[in-house]
């Protein structure tokens, strides 16, 4: 008798927890008075209370229907249910996103790690190679010389030996106390200068010059690991120069000096309203130019002589490289 019935016609439309629930809810017993059921709910002290709880202890208090108050906590835990799914879609997207992001990450880090790899193996086999060349090239450059300096030096080192020889032979009979050795002896030694000769052998000197490994290894040789950027297109600027070359110098306060090559112009502009406003021009060819440390423009001109131009917007020769022509700019330093 005790036991909490639902009808069949509403256990078949909602779902079992539901179910219970509104039948729970229809006799629900206070919890300070037994067997009294609960209909109503105290706003101040936040609990389900029965008739007798309006006398003592919720005297004067506000009150809700039952009914009510559990309908507004279901669609408050409904709506925050709502929110979390929301909040937990973007969290699982982004986790989603962190995943693929590390797959991709760790394919594009043994990729570069292998090809780095792979470049080292080449290029220590192919530095040996070289250097086996370069071995065999100053033997060849040499063993030519050797060959005729050994020859030489045998030459001269039997030439010094007779010589040595009868140099002693005469030294012999001068530590004679006979004077009838001394006659004996210029009857027989043999009075000529023995005949020799000296070729002049001037080798070439090979010298081997190192490169600089780190900058020629490293970045024009094995190459660089860079970052790839994505790019974002930001801003165009119309200039009333036909075209507009690489050379564009930025300063800190929205100029730039650009240079046309074929107008022989040099200008210091400002952009506003995607348009280059000329501040300034010079008229000069630049093929290139470059910031000099202390605020300054070197210009070359692809001519013999180099520019700079200065804080005071005057244009000076620089130095020249004649008959050198000067067709760019260093910019690692």
């Amino acid at each position: 008798m005790e036991h909490e019935i639902i009808n069949l016609k509403d256990f078949e439309a909602e779902d079992l927890a539901t179910s219970v629930r509104k039948v729970n809810l229809e006799n629900m017993i206070c919890s300070k008075h037994s067997k009294q059921k609960c209909f109503v709910y105290c706003n101040e002290c936040r609990v389900p209370a029965c008739s007798k709880c309006l006398m003592e202890p919720h005297t004067l208090h506000n009150f809700k229907p039952l009914d009510e108050v559990y309908n507004d906590i279901l669609s408050e835990m409904k709506d925050l249910i709502i929110k979390f799914e929301s909040h937990l879609k973007f969290l699982r997207n982004e986790k989603d996103k962190q995943e693929k992001m590390l797959f991709e990450g760790e394919i594009n880090f043994k990729e570069t790690r292998d090809i780095i790899l792979q470049t080292e193996k080449e290029m220590k086999e192919t530095i040996s190679k070289y250097a086996k060349d370069i071995l065999l090239e100053l033997e060849a450059k040499w063993k030519p010389n050797e060959n005729l300096i050994k020859t030489e030096l045998s030459s001269i080192t039997k030439d010094e030996k007779e010589m040595e020889t009868r140099k002693n032979n005469l030294n012999q009979v001068l530590q004679s106390h006979q004077v009838a050795d001394i006659f004996s002896m210029s009857k027989t030694f043999d009075r000529s200068m023995p005949k020799y000769s000296v070729k002049q052998i001037k080798p070439n000197k090979s010298k081997f010059i190192p490169g600089n490994m780190h900058v020629k290894l490293g970045s024009q040789m094995f190459g660089d690991l860079n970052s790839v950027p994505d790019f974002k297109f930001i801003d165009t600027y119309q200039s009333n120069k036909g075209n507009v070359t690489n050379n564009i110098l930025l300063c800190d306060d929205n100029t730039a000096f650009i240079s046309s090559f074929n107008s022989q112009i040099l200008q210091k502009v400002k952009f506003e309203n995607h348009n280059t406003n000329v501040m300034r021009e010079v008229k000069i060819a630049v093929f290139d130019m470059a910031w000099k440390k202390d605020g300054e423009i070197l210009i070359s001109s692809a001519k013999s002589d180099l520019y700079f131009y200065t804080k005071n917007e005057q244009l000076k020769t620089f130095k020249s490289f004649s008959p050198l022509s000067t067709l760019g700019f260093d910019r690692r330093s």
